[in-house]
């Protein structure tokens, strides 16, 4: 398996229940391109950009971490970010190790993985 880790940005004027449908969106499209096991996908921070973007200051950042053994549809994947109208940036970069399961009792990551078993 390849891990993987997406950032991408989404309007802050957006309400909750447009977010979590954002966020849905992007899960389904995930397994749909690339067979994908979400790892992690949590709303990380909300920060001022560096510059603005289609006239927003600040960006509601979304941290997602995946595991997928199909590389080739990747590209598809980028592709259909980008032209998704809500995220209004996104990077995916590939790690080099599991990444640590979110949890958000302790508001940190959890040094246990927890079996996709049960």
């Amino acid at each position: 398996m390849r891990y993987y880790e997406t950032i991408y940005i989404l309007n802050t004027n957006y309400d909750s229940s447009t977010v979590d449908k954002c966020k849905e969106e992007v899960e389904k499209e995930l397994k749909e391109f690339l067979n994908a096991n979400i790892i992690n996908h949590y709303i990380w921070t909300k920060k001022r950009l560096a510059y603005q973007i289609k006239k927003q200051k600040y960006g509601l950042f979304i941290l997602l971490h995946f595991e997928s053994l199909d590389t080739k549809k990747m590209p598809d994947f980028n592709k259909w970010m980008k032209l998704n109208s809500h995220i209004m940036r996104h990077m995916t970069v590939a790690l080099d190790s599991e990444p640590e399961i979110y949890d958000d009792n302790s508001n940190g990551l959890t040094q246990a993985r927890i079996a996709m078993v049960e």
